[in-house]
């Protein structure tokens, strides 16, 4: 997601762009992902709106998923290196 008026990534988003094409595990907390959608709105362009299919990286909602996703991640198990690879 860019910042409106400049187009530009903004800085988080940067370093998780970074970090991806490194092909490094990344995990992403979207507990708010619902709200932003809804209050800002979400641009793919392709017309849809599913975002979520572009994160190379567990998808955590809750501190739960965080936690999980952590243990997965410390434990080797990479199940998106091929996925980060194809973007």
């Amino acid at each position: 997601m860019t910042d409106r008026k400049s187009g530009r990534l903004r800085s988080s988003e940067a370093r998780e762009f970074i970090r991806v094409r490194l092909h490094r595990p990344v995990i992403f907390t979207i507990d708010d992902y619902e709200e932003y959608k809804a209050s800002r709105g979400l641009a793919v362009y392709d017309g849809s709106d599913d975002v979520k299919r572009f994160f190379a990286g567990h998808l955590c909602s809750d501190k739960n998923e965080f936690f999980a996703a952590l243990d997965d991640v410390n434990s080797g198990n990479d199940r998106y290196r091929e996925k980060r690879h194809s973007l």
